[in-house]
């Protein structure tokens, strides 16, 4: 899991989108209904209605691509557009169902761009270019396990519980007039907690209630920068610090008939929590700060999606969710190209007694970004990024 996270994507700031076919076919709608392990990360109180022991193994490729455009007319894109964010949970009922243990190991946040080395990123003979003012390569790697428990604390309220155990890895690489590098890299652990509350207040309406703690990762590591025109070669320590946002997320579901579900949902996160970016380093190193002023805000998403049964055995999915930017012109770099969106899901699934194996597919529709800061990142941001998931699962 942890080699495959290596492989991650920006959605909304650097939060990852959903994990799992049945939450992304039905993304604006998986709060209030989740009838697999997945809902230890979408609402762990409903993992409380799973009756038998189930793992579950997700693999999502997603394809993100960026391109610049500055005032001038030269273009920049982003390679290595495919990226791979897989998850896995299992849960199992104890004592005769009472109580429900699970265990989920996703990737929730994440970023990874890598600038082709051409238009603004090619011209090395201008200091004050493109290629020397913001890194070329940047990757944020998250991996979280989340034990939970949960129960019902009536028959018609469910409670569930879970401890988040983050690792983290942050990296930079940026160019150096003349003929330089710098690659900065480090990796830290931090510790959170989740809770999720169901109610089915009456006979097939819920509502829906899940929280996340903020988390802080502290990151140790090193910085390398060799410039050889200048015969400089240095190799340092660098350390730098990302608190992880609080996020709220409520949940109403009904069924509409005794085939459809329906579920409109609303998110909260806390993203005023990442103000800055510390970039420490072991000694004083000339022209890098030893922090950037990111100044996010909080943000909404608002969705809704449902299922509709087919047959016995066949589920179609579809949903709709709008994410709104964190990230503000004023601290907007090439770094984390991010903008407001909309995202159209569709999936389908097959359960059989002992299996499940589902798909989905997510378009984003990306607002395109203009900056215009009068500096080397203004122009236009255009975001290109599809969605996609296979999961397979079994009970026992």
């Amino acid at each position: 899991m942890t080699a495959a996270s290596i492989l991650t994507s920006s959605a909304e700031g650097f939060r990852n989108p959903t994990s799992g076919a049945s939450n992304l076919g039905r993304t604006g709608g998986r709060i209030a209904h989740v009838d697999n392990a997945s809902a230890i990360t979408q609402n762990p109180a409903n993992l409380a209605d799973l009756k038998t022991a189930e793992a579950y193994v997700s693999l999502d490729p997603i394809f993100i691509s960026v391109e610049h455009v500055n005032r001038s007319g030269a273009t920049a894109k982003t390679e290595n557009a495919w990226k791979l964010l897989p998850s896995a949970y299992a849960s199992m009922p104890l004592k005769d169902g009472q109580y429900v243990m699970g265990l989920g190991i996703t990737s929730p946040f994440g970023l990874s761009n890598e600038w082709q080395n051409s238009g603004g990123f090619a011209d090395d003979t201008n200091p004050a270019a493109l290629r020397y003012a913001t890194p070329h390569f940047s990757e944020l790697q998250t991996v979280l396990v989340n034990p939970t428990l949960a129960f019902k604390l009536r028959e018609d309220i469910s409670v569930g519980l879970g401890l988040d155990v983050i690792w983290s890895q942050l990296t930079f690489k940026q160019h150096v007039f003349p003929d330089g590098l710098f690659v900065a890299e480090g990796d830290g652990t931090g510790l959170g907690a989740n809770i999720g509350f169901t109610w089915e207040f009456a006979e097939g309406k819920r509502l829906a209630l899940a929280v996340r703690s903020p988390v802080s990762v502290e990151y140790d590591g090193s910085f390398d920068m060799s410039i050889p025109a200048a015969g400089s070669d240095l190799h340092t320590s660098f350390s730098s610090e990302i608190d992880f946002p609080t996020q709220i997320h409520f949940g109403y579901g009904f069924d509409l008939t005794d085939r459809i579900r329906l579920e409109a949902d609303l998110e909260y996160l806390a993203f005023s929590s990442f103000d800055t970016l510390p970039t420490q380093t072991g000694v004083a190193i000339p022209g890098l700060p030893t922090s950037s002023p990111q100044d996010w805000h909080d943000t909404y998403t608002l969705g809704f999606g449902g299922d509709m049964s087919l047959t016995e055995n066949w589920l179609l999915r579809a949903g709709y969710q709008f994410f709104e930017s964190p990230v503000p012109n004023a601290t907007f770099s090439p770094t984390i190209p991010d903008s407001n969106q909309h995202a159209l899901t569709i999936g389908v699934g097959y359960k059989a007694e002992k299996y499940s194996i589902d798909a989905a597919y997510g378009m984003v529709l990306y607002a395109d970004r203009d900056i215009q800061q009068g500096g080397p990142f203004d122009g236009t941001f255009d975001m290109t990024v599809h969605l996609f998931a296979l999961t397979c699962s079994r009970r026992f």
